[in-house]
Formats: C-alpha cells, structure tokens, sequence
C-alpha cells in the first residue's frame, strides 16, 4: 500500500470503533496495547500514524484482519462481497455429498475456534 494514500482518519475511526464496541476506554485499550493513552489519542484522531507492528497488534487484540483497521468501510464491504462471490461460484458447483462434507468440515472447523477462544479467554482471566 503506497502510505500517500493511507487515510489515517479513517484507521483511527476503524480503531474507535472496534474499541466502543468492547465497551473500553481509550486508557484500558492503550493499556492491553502497551501504549501511551496520549498515542492511542493521536492514532485515533488520525493524528499520528501508528507503525505497522501496532496496527497487526490492535487487529490481533480486536480479532480481526489488519485490513479491517486499514481500510475504509467501502473496501471492506467489496472485498466481502467478492468472497461471498466466489464461495457461492464454489457451492454451486459441488456435487451433493461434497457439499455434506463440507458442512461437517465448517461445523467441526467452528467447534475448534469456539474451543481455542474460550481457551484464550480463560487463559486471559487466569493473568489478570
């Protein structure tokens, strides 16, 4: 990505609002993040950009692809639309007993990440 077309308003508003959603304070995001609540500030206001290991950080702590921070809204629904494209195209063309191993492979795929995410969750409170 060329940084003369980074929007950094639009990364601090990604940022904002990943963080208003988890219902946290600039100062606790600042301190899960090891920053400065003064950055954090800055970054938000798209004031000052962030380095690149602080952006995959906030994506990481939010759960989410570094591209859900960097990109406008706009990007981000058309890249969505695109995958949802191509796995229709996918569907479609799968025979019936492909699409029934399919579904056991996605819902055994979905067991394991509730598991894992529990498993941070809990490794998390052990910390705290």
């Amino acid at each position: 990505m060329d940084s003369k077309n980074i929007n950094y308003e639009v990364i601090g508003k990604n940022i904002k609002k990943f963080r208003k959603e988890k219902h946290f304070t600039q100062q606790r995001l600042a301190e899960e993040l090891n920053i400065s609540l003064s950055y954090l500030s800055k970054i938000e206001c798209g004031k000052k950009p962030a380095s690149i290991e602080i952006y995959h950080r906030i994506a990481k702590f939010f759960k989410v692809d570094v591209s859900a921070i960097i990109d406008a809204p706009e990007i981000q629904k058309n890249r969505c639309a695109t995958v949802i494209h191509d796995i229709n195209a996918i569907l479609e063309n799968m025979e019936q007993r492909e699409l029934y191993a399919l579904w056991r492979l996605l819902k055994e795929y979905q067991a394991a990440i509730k598991q894992y995410n529990n498993h941070q969750t809990s490794g998390r409170d052990a910390r705290e």
